[in-house]
């Protein structure tokens, strides 16, 4: 394997690591979204 190919393969696999680390944070705080809307309906099924 030459020079050149390893180092394109390391600056990809540093790319979708940079990429996987973005989804779970962005992940995170739709989870904590969707508890949050889970409490307003569980709210709102109580006020009916």
């Amino acid at each position: 394997m030459s020079a050149q190919v390893l180092e394109t393969t390391k600056a990809e696999l540093k790319a979708c690591q940079d990429k996987i680390a973005f989804l779970t944070d962005e992940n995170k705080v739709i989870l904590q979204e969707k508890a949050m809307i889970q409490g307003q309906f569980k709210q709102l099924q109580g006020s009916l």
